[in-house]
């Protein structure tokens, strides 16, 4: 298990068996203070890579390789005219 998943059980108020190592429990209130912890990681994570999804990006992008099919579609076809 990654060390961070493990300390977020833990500080979460998780319990590990003795029995099983990998085995965990958590009573309602852990399992929703770990459930909260890793969304702040995964928030935390998304501002750190600056991953940003919305719309105008995608546009943008899409119209971009739009660009580009066309100006390739266009070289063949020059190619293709001047044989």
């Amino acid at each position: 298990m990654n060390e961070d998943i493990i300390r977020m059980a833990r500080e979460a108020g998780a319990n590990m068996t003795c029995d099983y190592p990998d085995d965990w429990f958590f009573e309602d209130d852990a399992l929703e203070a770990f459930a909260a912890l890793i969304a702040s990681r995964v928030a935390a994570h998304i501002r750190e890579t600056e991953f940003k999804p919305d719309w105008n990006n995608y546009r943008q992008g899409f119209a971009d390789g739009a660009a580009e099919e066309r100006e390739a579609c266009a070289k063949v076809l020059d190619e293709m005219a001047a044989d």
